[in-house]
């Protein structure tokens, strides 16, 4: 009784659903209080041989049979027990519209999607108009058949020549396992279904046992021509649009086999023919229910058959209406014009359930034959019971666009639990490389009008029960209970190409930022300005082919302490916390509607808004890379050979992607894009996902380590001229660096091709990574630097492949690896392999080594010891400056 009572306290707090559950719990003790009294009469005036007694040796005296048979209802009591009385999800209704529709269907076959300009799912063709196709769309979950639904969608055939063929239709099957009981609805023979059956999605019958397609599952259809995507199924109720007259082939093939039987496919159609049909035009559409038995033999309903020509034109090139209704034991089709509901038809018939299966697969099929048709739907939306609480995972950009098939796990026996594994942080798709940035929740509860969508970290909730997410390395494992449909989607982020941050890389997105001072009305990038100057920004943002629709692009400025808004900002532009709103406004679009905001492929958005430069100095200011400058007068603080301090307001471009959302739900902005140079972001990050990092401000998802910012009034004591330029002027660098993205010239990197270290520039602690990948640095002269203190030289010139020759000056100090043996040494061997010397192709390296140049050498002619990468990399310094070169040959020569 104490177990009983404490099972109720975990129902719903759905009033019918207590009054049931409590019912429910007071039967099942009574079934127990008057099993137990039968079974211990029973076990005394029972034989042996009771069908009920284990397999033994020797027969159970009476008494042991009774303890026997109550252990077992015990145990399976105990079972029940422990499974809450989820009752929403088997009487209450779940309904979707037609911006769910992926969520709850897939393609399979020939069928194909067109995404909407939103991402979502648009026309679906279930077949181009081609020979011998077959296309369908599967529900992802079961439908529980003891109770009512309701599906629409829209249905278009057309065709390039005069024939039309084959059809369209929809096909309701019950779910068969390996080994379950078959029964046939006219004969009522039944037979156990084999440990391996079903078809593939190329329609070869399934071999394997192992065989995700092994059985008569949700992604099931039949075979393609006159059979519709429907003969083949096993007891399957269904409903063909047929426009194709089947008069020829072998007719009458034997009823035997099973769904998957490879002969099947033999026929052109498996089952009765169009010539059998009483009255039959063979020259007009028709439609009408069809069943199949228990081998896949399809049956048409002659009471139902109704010409599809008039009033509806079924075959006329236009979308037409598609109602079924399931009330009761009856299913309800009607065909309508959308635009004129006085056109339609209609058909109706009962439904009978087999070998008492109620979880039934639902699918919207089509198919071609020897002639050919186009099949299209789009659309559907649906309200109907699931079976089983069912898990979707999807896989999406930011517009909600698949990039792979999703995967769909039902809920099976008692375990209430889930965890969902995804080990991809990157998918490749259309030569794109897409990064997972957050993980959304969709959760459709019975009788809810719209589904709960936010996003999902560890301990927040769908519906009442909380979500674990862990991450080991790359693969993100989340867990939680299933619901009556829950879909999770991952988030995938088009990562953009190195370079993109300064713009000089071919993207789908271009940026553009000018100004103009007072009441110039040219816009430049370049101009002097004086205290108390109006400076007018224009932000330009053009859609070359990104997003299908960018939607709410936003342009972001930080102030930096010397810019004021003017008073006469735009309504929809704001300003908080240091930082403007910027909506950009599409050039194509002069209304004031929802998609002034929104850029489709090609469209620009742009912008002009107007400031006040509050500094105290005449200035210089600059535009370029999404950074605005202002260049000062030299200061007496900052040392002479120093250039003029510099003040950064930095710009970024954000959007309100439809998947982008928070905890709650809320729309957020963020980054179609994952770009790994963008750290000019100026929105905050306030959940990095490693909290043993700092994170430069950025927006959510688009995770970057954070970097050396520049700060107002900040000396720069770093510069990077046009022609390439790095040059370090008198300052003690005190990063403590542990990667390349700790550097200030990180994003500039490939741009760099040469290095000056003036006198004066020290280093202490690490310098991690500090000239390490930067292609185009063929000499570095590191006689100024001072390194005496430094702690972690790793990685310094890793990635350097063109760097031939080194300068190491007297105070330049390595530190030791020994305490890291796989730290990477900051000097790496010379190139060998026959490697052309950058900047002289007569010489090649051909062994691994580093020369040293000494006294009056020529460079390529050296005449000092020769060491490896390795032993440079643990040198110490002895108040002298040595040069060292790859070890040059002559090339051509051995």
């Amino acid at each position: 009784m104490k177990k009983l009572c404490l099972k109720i306290k975990l129902i719903k707090s759905n009033a019918a659903g207590k009054v049931i559950n409590v019912f429910i719990t007071t039967a099942l003790f009574f079934i127990v209080s008057m099993f137990f009294s039968i079974s211990s009469y029973a076990a005394t005036i029972s034989s042996p041989s009771d069908s009920l007694l284990p397999m033994t040796n020797k027969p159970l005296l009476a008494s042991q049979l009774a303890a026997q048979r109550a252990a077992d209802f015990s145990s399976v009591l105990n079972k029940l027990l422990k499974q809450p009385f989820d009752l929403g999800s088997s009487l209450n209704p779940i309904k979707f519209n037609k911006e769910d529709t992926q969520n709850f269907f897939s393609p399979t076959g020939s069928a194909n999607v067109e995404y909407s300009s939103t991402g979502g799912w648009g026309i679906i063709n279930l077949n181009n108009d081609e020979q011998r196709k077959l296309g369908a769309v599967t529900l992802n979950t079961a439908i529980d058949m003891t109770q009512d639904f309701h599906f629409s969608w829209k249905v278009k055939i057309s065709a390039s020549g005069i024939e039309y063929g084959d059809g369209i239709g929809f096909a309701l099957h019950p779910l068969y396992k390996p080994g379950d009981t078959i029964t046939d609805q006219d004969t009522h023979y039944y037979q156990q279904l084999p440990n391996c059956f079903g078809r593939n999605v190329d329609n070869s019958p399934v071999l394997n046992s192992s065989d995700p397609h092994n059985g008569q599952n949700l992604n099931s259809i039949g075979m393609k021509g006159g059979n519709l995507g429907i003969s083949d199924l096993m007891n399957a109720f269904g409903f063909k649009i047929d426009t194709y007259f089947n008069q020829y082939g072998s007719s009458n093939p034997p009823k035997n086999g099973i769904y998957g039987t490879n002969f099947h496919t033999d026929y052109n159609v498996y089952g009765q023919f169009d010539s059998s049909i009483l009255n039959y035009d063979w020259q007009c559409p028709y439609g009408a229910f069809v069943t199949t038995n228990y081998n896949g033999y399809s049956t048409v309903d002659m009471s139902s058959y109704m010409q599809l020509n008039n009033p509806i034109n079924i075959v006329n090139n236009q979308w037409w209406q598609m109602n079924v209704r399931k009330d009761g034991t009856s299913i309800t089709v009607k065909i309508s014009d959308p635009n004129n509901s006085s056109k339609y038809v209609s058909y109706s018939k009962n439904i009978a359930f087999m070998d008492n299966k109620t979880k039934y697969g639902f699918a919207i099929v089509a198919a071609t034959g020897r002639v050919s048709e186009s099949n299209q739907i789009k659309d559907i939306e649906g309200k109907f019971t699931p079976a089983q609480p069912t898990l979707v995972t999807r896989y999406t950009d930011e517009n909600g666009t698949d990039l792979q098939a999703p995967k769909v796990t039902l809920k099976e026996g008692i375990d209430n639990e889930f965890t969902n594994t995804n080990n991809q942080p990157t998918i490749y798709k259309d030569g794109k490389t897409y990064q997972c940035s957050q993980i959304n929740g969709n959760l459709y509860e019975p009788n809810s009008a719209k589904p709960t969508i936010r996003q999902l970290t560890n301990g927040t909730k769908i519906g009442e029960i909380p979500v674990m997410i862990t991450k080991k390395d790359d693969t993100l494992n989340v867990s939680s209970q299933y619901n009556s449909v829950i879909v999770l989607n991952y988030i995938y982020r088009q990562r953009l190409p190195s370079g993109s941050a300064s713009g000089t890389s071919n993207l789908p997105i271009t940026l553009g930022l000018k100004f103009r001072v007072n009441n110039n009305s040219s816009y430049v990038s370049s101009a002097n300005i004086r205290p108390g100057d109006t400076i007018t920004f224009q932000y330009t943002a053009t859609n070359k082919s990104g997003p299908s629709l960018w939607q709410g692009v936003t342009a972001v400025q930080s102030l930096a302490g010397i810019l004021d808004p003017t008073a006469n900002l735009p309504t929809d532009v704001t300003s908080k916390s240091g930082l403007v709103y910027i909506p950009l406004l599409n050039t194509k679009n002069t209304e004031n509607n929802n998609n002034r905001n929104n850029l489709f492929l090609n469209d620009s958005g742009t912008r002009e808004v107007s400031f006040t430069y509050k500094g105290v100095d005449k200035a210089k200011l600059t535009t370029q890379g999404g950074q605005i400058t202002w260049t000062l007068p030299q200061t007496d603080s900052a040392p002479k050979i120093a250039p003029q301090a510099q003040i950064t307001s930095k710009v970024a471009v954000y959007d309100q992607s439809q998947q982008l959302i928070d905890f709650d739900g809320n729309q957020l902005y963020g980054s179609y894009f994952y770009c790994g140079e963008n750290d000019k972001s100026p929105l905050a990050n306030p959940n990095p996902p490693d909290p043993n990092k700092t994170y430069t401000p950025d927006d959510l998802g688009n995770h970057i380590p954070a970097t050396n910012m520049v700060y107002l009034n900040e000396t720069m004591w770093w510069l990077i001229d046009s022609n390439g330029k790095l040059t370090i002027y008198p300052h003690n660098i005190n990063l403590n660096t542990q990667s390349a993205a700790d550097w200030p010239w990180d994003s500039q990197r490939g741009n760099i091709k040469s290095v000056d270290i003036r006198s004066g520039v020290t280093a202490m602690n690490s310098i991690n990574s500090m000239f390490a990948n930067m292609p185009h640095l063929t000499q570095i002269d590191l006689s100024n630097f001072d390194m005496s203190k430094v702690t972690d030289a790793a990685a310094m010139f890793k990635g350097d492949n063109s760097l031939w020759k080194i300068i190491l000056g007297p105070k330049v100090q390595f530190p030791t690896t020994k305490d890291n043996p796989t730290t990477d040494n900051p000097i790496m061997d010379a190139p060998g392999n026959n490697t052309p010397f950058p900047e002289n192709s007569s010489y090649v390296s051909r062994s691994k080594n580093w020369k040293e140049v000494v006294g009056q050498d020529d460079d390529y002619k050296p005449t000092g010891s020769v060491k490896s990468g390795k032993e440079l990399s643990s040198y110490q310094g002895d108040n002298k400056t040595h040069t060292y070169v790859w070890e040059p040959s002559l090339a051509g020569y051995l």
